[in-house]
């Protein structure tokens, strides 16, 4: 599933969110992905006020990932671990670095050890597609502007990408995306670039917090992320 960069967020009440989340204690929830209407996998992430990490289970591939969120919504730093149940010994350490106008990708397997620079600009935020938690500080970051639109670069690797060889270049792996946020009215704000404008549609309460997700307008597959009580496995 190619799932981002477009995301339509929808939210559940007209009143403004807090362009920052604040969190008394970590908030554990969980998703299930949908694909053609069968479960394929899901999301479990728990997110304080400075952090969030989650795992998500897609098939027979596992990623848990890590970050530390900053006060003005950023992350620095996004750290990714990926593994198969069918390839046990093939797992990846990936490392998302991101600077004022700089960022990093350092990628770990086995012995290998490549390294990515790219120049990026200011306000770039990594993420690991698709995660619903990670989609959630897209859309905070955005709203912090208080502009009807935002431009938030993002730093981006997809899940299908990590099926590819681990000999595979880092740059086919890792890019980056010229995101943007179109808050269109009260309760609606679209993700997206010139070629995609509504591939993901996002449901938010009135205190920020996702709800679930679904395929837009624009992505060629039909998916969805539905909340459940249930953890995804992580192993």
């Amino acid at each position: 599933m190619k799932h981002i960069v477009s995301v339509s967020v929808a939210i559940l009440s007209s009143g403004l969110v807090a362009s920052s989340l604040r969190f008394v204690s970590p908030e554990t929830r969980s998703f299930v992905y949908v694909y053609d209407n069968k479960t394929v996998g899901g999301e479990t992430f728990t997110r304080s006020t400075d952090s969030i990490t989650g795992d998500i289970a897609m098939g027979k591939a596992r990623i848990h990932y890590e970050a530390h969120i900053a006060a003005d919504g950023m992350i620095p730093r996004l750290d990714i671990h990926t593994s198969r149940s069918d390839r046990p010994t093939e797992q990846r350490f990936i490392s998302m670095i991101v600077g004022r106008d700089s960022a990093q990708v350092i990628e770990r397997v086995a012995r290998k050890v490549d390294t990515l620079r790219l120049a990026s600009a200011p306000g770039t935020i990594p993420i690991f597609d698709p995660s619903i938690g990670l989609y959630e500080l897209v859309v905070a970051r955005a709203r912090s502007q208080k502009s009807r639109t935002v431009s938030v670069p993002i730093l981006k690797i997809d899940a299908d990408d990590l099926d590819k060889s681990p000999n595979a270049s880092l740059r086919s792996l890792a890019g980056l995306v010229p995101g943007e946020v179109t808050f269109l009215s009260a309760d609606t704000v679209m993700l997206g670039n010139a070629r995609e404008k509504d591939k993901v549609r996002i449901i938010i309460g009135a205190d920020g917090r996702a709800r679930g997700a679904a395929s837009g307008r624009d992505a060629k597959d039909h998916f969805a992320m539905r909340p459940t009580s249930k953890p995804v496995p992580v192993k």
